[in-house]
């Protein structure tokens, strides 16, 4: 009898220290997960940075290109939409210019 409750003992012994051992498994591999998540977050957030970075300087290319387009237009006597749109960029140009 008394081997029998010394058995029931130590099985329930067992599996007491093996469910800690398994909640402690999780809760360590969840925090590492964590971790992980963090790190791709902040390199994702650096390549975002990177990225618009580049956008921002293609437009502004981009920008001048269309502004010496519309320029070469009023030289050549376009007048009305062309002169404005001109007049439009080139006041957007100038301002973005002074923000930065």
């Amino acid at each position: 009898m008394q081997e029998l409750e010394f058995i029931i003992k130590l099985c329930a012994a067992i599996s007491a220290v093996t469910g800690l051992f398994g909640i402690l498994v999780v809760a360590i591999k969840w925090f590492l997960r964590q971790k992980q998540q963090d790190a791709d977050l902040e390199s994702l957030r650096r390549t975002e940075a990177q990225d618009i970075q580049e956008l921002k300087e293609e437009l502004c290319v981009l920008s001048y290109a269309m502004l010496a387009a519309l320029d070469g237009l009023r030289q050549q006597g376009c007048n009305g939409d062309v002169t404005k749109a001109y007049n439009i960029l080139q006041k957007h140009l100038n301002k973005s210019a002074h923000n930065r």
